[in-house]
């Protein structure tokens, strides 16, 4: 099909029937594993998942939405009680109530998030929030803006962690000395050395906010009592 020859509102009607078949799927089925990706065209209509109720939500261990946006984290993610694999790409806005109800899922051990950013530009993980079988978290946050922090008791299992961020705009640590089993961080922001091996951004004379914040996390790792690793990479500024 030649979606160029399409306006908006037939595109806007393929999309809709696409995500009503999907619906109808996960509802009618007993399913293990589902993968869904979007063509690029439909990506421009983001989705509400609400509407989806799993036939047999216990059942299902891996659920990857790729390359489509969505509203929210429907509420029924948090019922998946066997899923092990959550991959979202990408939420509008990661808000408390998100986080929470994936906090809630009991055998998560792996979740990779990316977001344009955070309710009133903060992402925050507490100690109540759950991610109790949680070990390893990729999360992007696309846009500047936005502060992640993690609380006391939060994710007591994590250890390794990736977070990629665009920008350093009121960033810190990130809490990383209340993750008690940290054993690894890869943290990748903006340099101003663009892919290059030897870049060291706690040493950077060109960007003093790069330098801060590698210098922050840099600290708060070495403080952490696991003493675990640290790779900072960099996709430099265009």
């Amino acid at each position: 099909m030649n979606f160029n020859l399409l306006d908006d509102s037939e595109l806007l009607r393929l999309a809709q029937g696409c995500h009503s078949y999907l619906g109808t799927l996960l509802s009618s089925c007993n399913l293990y594993n589902l993968y869904i990706t979007y063509s690029s065209e439909y990506n421009r209509y983001p989705l509400l998942l609400d509407s989806w109720h799993p036939a047999a939500p216990g059942s299902l261990q891996k659920l990857c939405i790729k390359d489509c946006s969505i509203y929210k984290v429907p509420n029924w993610m948090a019922s998946l009680g066997n899923l092990v694999v959550l991959k979202l790409h990408y939420i509008l806005c990661l808000r408390p109530e998100d986080v929470e109800i994936l906090g809630a899922i009991p055998s998560l051990l792996f979740l990779k998030l990316e977001t344009a950013g955070g309710t009133n530009g903060r992402i925050t993980v507490h100690g109540r929030n759950g991610f109790r079988s949680l070990k390893y978290l990729y999360l992007t946050i696309r846009y500047c803006g936005t502060a992640l922090e993690f609380q006391v008791e939060s994710m007591p299992k994590l250890d390794l962690r990736v977070h990629k961020r665009k920008c350093v705009n009121g960033a810190s640590d990130f809490g990383i000395q209340h993750l008690s089993a940290l054993s690894k961080v890869e943290v990748d922001i903006n340099g101003s050395c663009r892919y290059d091996n030897n870049y060291n951004p706690t040493k950077d004379e060109n960007d003093g906010a790069v330098r801060w914040v590698a210098n922050a996390i840099n600290g708060a790792i070495m403080t952490h009592p696991n003493c675990p690793t640290i790779r900072f990479q960099t996709s430099g500024n265009e």
